[in-house]
């Protein structure tokens, strides 16, 4: 990806430690090192990572408790229709959704966490189109899917390739 966006890498060193502490679970690796090597920042004008540190929306650990505070617990009340049903928000020690990016169009990408090791979670999508109970589900790591949606053409509904042919990242400060 870093070719394909005419990027250097950064070589950023990030504490996963405290964030993987409070989660009480490692991250996937291929995530990691893709926000160490472009920081934060969008991929082609639509979709971004959350990292560690990042302003506003964009923090893993502050979005991941933005959404434990918003979204009701399984079996409380409003929890069956929550927009993101049938899935919980993950909690330490049960499977749910930890956010790893979003888009600019309202799309919103979690990892559906469980007792598989990290790199073995699939990617869960919505979009603000998207009724309750309504998500795509991609059965690969974080990187394969935002090469494939910035570079495969046949990528379907959240493929960029077609509108963006030369992809490119623009990091934030």
């Amino acid at each position: 990806m870093l070719t394909a966006t005419g990027r250097q890498d950064q070589r950023l060193t990030l504490p996963w430690g405290p964030v993987e502490s409070a989660l009480r679970t490692s991250l996937p690796e291929d995530y990691k090192r893709m926000c160490e090597a472009f920081g934060y920042g969008t991929f082609s004008g639509a979709y971004y990572l959350t990292s560690i540190g990042a302003e506003e929306s964009g923090d893993i650990l502050s979005d991941w408790q933005v959404y434990l505070r918003s979204v009701p617990e399984p079996g409380s009340e409003g929890a069956d229709t929550s927009q993101y049903a049938p899935y919980p928000i993950y909690r330490p020690g049960r499977e749910g959704l930890i956010p790893w990016g979003g888009g600019e169009a309202g799309d919103e990408m979690f990892w559906l966490a469980d007792s598989n090791p990290p790199h073995s979670w699939p990617t869960l999508v919505r979009n603000s189109d998207f009724g309750p109970g309504e998500w795509s589900r991609f059965d690969m790591p974080v990187s394969e899917f935002m090469g494939r949606a910035l570079l495969d053409p046949d990528f379907g509904f959240f493929g960029l390739a077609e509108a963006v042919p030369t992809p490119f990242f623009t990091p934030e400060d």
